[in-house]
């Protein structure tokens, strides 16, 4: 009898421990796009997209604060968020990301969908514009 007790009490350990990693396995995003939709934001949804197949992995309607989350995402993949204008015959307003899901990085929060904001491709060519300008004032002679 106490035999089959600590089978039966290993075999749950096993079990649970067995499982711990699956559940481990599961990656969330979430955010707002308050800055690009409009109320009423049930208008709008939000939709998660892999960027190497076009995969549609979720869709969902923003919440009415213009809120979204997804969980349950499947660790190890690098995912879009698009923002639809549903009542525009699902026009795209923009897109974020990818955001990458990875052992390391399970979950990706207060993502802030505005895409009205300069691409950082500019923000970089302002910063060496200014840096250029700054050596070359730095270094040039004094006449005399």
């Amino acid at each position: 009898m106490a035999f089959r007790k600590s089978m039966a009490g290993s075999l749950a350990v096993v079990l649970a421990l067995g499982s711990a990693p699956l559940l481990a396995q599961q990656g969330a995003i979430s955010g707002r796009a308050t800055d690009e939709a409009e109320s009423p934001y049930s208008e709008y949804s939000v939709r998660l997209v892999r960027p190497d197949t076009g995969e549609i992995v979720g869709t969902q309607v923003l919440d009415a604060e213009g809120r979204f989350s997804f969980t349950g995402l499947t660790i190890g993949q690098d995912l879009l968020v698009e923002l639809i204008d549903t009542a525009e015959n699902n026009e795209l307003v923009c897109t974020e990301g990818p955001f990458g899901l990875s052992q390391d990085v399970t979950s990706h929060s207060g993502i802030n969908i505005d895409c009205g904001g300069p691409p950082a491709a500019l923000w970089l060519i302002a910063g060496a514009a200014g840096l250029v300008t700054a050596v070359g004032i730095l270094t040039q002679s004094n006449p005399q």
